[in-house]
């Protein structure tokens, strides 16, 4: 399936400072430029993630709606009833999509949100990489990103509480109009500094690491 979109797709450059088949068990930060960094960092980065998602697009109840109000009218411009006709064609691939990629479902704002948690750590436990979008499109950092939802920071602290390893975060940075991607230097949980600190801390570098990413080196 990947090859037969990437024929359609060009191929972005992409600049990483580490050999990416040598990172496990770490946390991947990009900003989101609606549909287009999810959509060609898992075409493209020869990293297999499992991406932190909002819980509706894996509900076959619920993906269809989503899918409608954040994508098919808002990004595409469709009005109805055309908007509801392609959102039911897009409906089960995305479900697929999910499914294929091992998704972890994000229930903000609910108590459920304890199971996304869990569910992350087993997966870093297991070696995998997980990737975040998580940017607050109601709160503007600057013209390039959204600052932080941090409660994904949350998962670093429950890791070494559990298992007493540290996890690394990865700021990812997407140039929608440049095609290029870019992996920075990664930021290690510590935990002995106060978590609210750390938190601050850590949100902090991977907002700013990105804006000087998208600004600076041909971005």
């Amino acid at each position: 399936m990947k090859g037969i979109v990437r024929f359609f797709i060009k191929r972005p450059e992409i600049y990483c400072d580490e050999n990416l088949n040598n990172i496990y068990s770490s946390i991947f930060v990009s900003n989101h430029v609606g549909f287009f960094a999810p959509f060609i960092i898992n075409l493209y980065v020869d990293m297999k993630f499992i991406p932190w998602v909002i819980h509706d697009i894996t509900d076959k109840k619920l993906c269809r709606k989503y899918i409608n109000s954040d994508f098919t009218e808002p990004q595409l411009k469709l009005k109805p009833p055309l908007s509801y006709i392609v959102s039911s064609i897009i409906d089960p691939i995305c479900i697929s999509i999910m499914d294929y990629l091992n998704a972890i479902p994000v229930y903000k704002g609910s108590q459920k949100i304890s199971e996304t948690i869990l569910l992350t750590l087993d997966r870093l436990k297991e070696g995998h990489n997980i990737l975040i979008f998580p940017e607050d499109r109601n709160k503007k950092y600057n013209d390039v990103i959204d600052k932080f939802n941090t409660g994904f920071i949350n998962v670093a602290k429950m890791y070494y509480k559990e298992y007493g390893g540290l996890i690394s975060f990865y700021p990812v940075c997407v140039n929608k109009s440049q095609n290029r991607i870019f992996i920075g230097k990664k930021i290690v949980y510590d935990p002995n500094i106060s978590y609210k600190s750390e938190k601050e801390r850590i949100a902090n570098y991977l907002m700013e690491s990105i804006s000087k990413m998208y600004y600076c080196s041909g971005f």
